[in-house]
């Protein structure tokens, strides 16, 4: 079975330690799995890789 898509919020994940800002290499990981044709879903925030 392949990984196809991750779902994952922003508060608590992927900013951590109540940061306000996604740190740079957060977009390399995202690119990297859209390359590799994993896609992510969210909500409520602007489409980052949609």
């Amino acid at each position: 079975m392949s990984i196809r898509l991750i779902c994952s919020d922003i508060d608590g994940t992927l900013l951590q330690y109540g940061r306000k800002e996604l740190e740079g290499e957060i977009f390399e990981q995202i690119r990297e799995l859209h390359r590799r044709g994993i896609y992510g879903i969210r909500k409520k925030v602007p489409a980052i890789l949609l």
